[in-house]
């Protein structure tokens, strides 16, 4: 069973919408909470990038949130309805770092294909091995409904397929709750931000990385003790 009411917990999500122009805009987001009140909270908009990219792009602002918490002595947990996010920095990280171009360091899949949105996966490690600190990530299905029965044994099932954890109901109620708070809060942003009358997507633009951001294999050992 994992630490949850005595810990400090971040929820992260995106939304996306096209913009009148025929830009794709993703907001990400995220809301952390401590003892089931929102103590901190943030969004990004950003035009010209992929639901992909605002999964981990918010879960990026949320991790940078949580660590500022780390003094605290209490637990620190993330969750993020991502799959593909958290596997990608709990599970995948080491194949890709592993098939990774000899020449560029540039990160691949099995495939040898580069993988999408590395920078920002990188830049989630160095925050957490530059702390120090002891990070939970967790995946949980996104959008359910915990007053019906079915909901509910789906997102226990999930949790713990991914996870390897079992949670109760009554985390349940609260992960649900606030995945939901995070992801209207997401789309309601966005929405108001692309309909505005002074709306101007260079304005919103998608940062490229000035360098490529390397991972060596003596951060990834650290992170490796570090995250769960």
């Amino acid at each position: 069973m994992i630490s949850f009411f005595n810990a400090i917990n971040t929820y992260t999500d995106a939304s996306l919408t096209t913009d009148k122009y025929g830009n794709t805009v993703t907001c990400s987001g995220f809301i952390t909470t401590f003892q089931g009140k929102i103590i901190d909270q943030g969004r990004l908009v950003v035009v010209g990038s992929t639901n992909n990219y605002g999964e981990i792009m918010a879960i990026e602002m949320g991790v940078k949130n949580l660590l500022s918490y780390a003094g605290n002595n209490a637990f620190l947990n993330l969750f993020s309805d991502s799959e593909i996010s958290v596997m990608g920095l709990k599970y995948w990280i080491y194949g890709w770092l592993r098939d990774r171009d000899p020449n560029t360091f540039r990160l691949r899949s099995s495939t040898g294909q580069e993988v999408a949105n590395q920078e920002v996966f990188c830049n989630v490690i160095d925050h957490i091995t530059k702390a120090g600190i002891r990070f939970n990530i967790y995946h949980q299905r996104g959008h359910k409904n915990p007053n019906k029965p079915f909901d509910v044994h789906t997102v226990i099932k999930t949790f713990k397929r991914v996870n390897g954890e079992d949670i109760g109901r009554d985390i349940v109620q609260e992960i649900c709750r606030y995945n939901d708070v995070v992801d209207v809060g997401t789309r309601d942003y966005l929405n108001m931000i692309v309909h505005s009358s002074d709306y101007s997507p260079y304005n919103y633009m998608k940062k490229e990385p000035v360098v490529n951001r390397v991972l060596t294999m003596e951060q990834m050992k650290v992170y490796k003790n570090l995250i769960a």
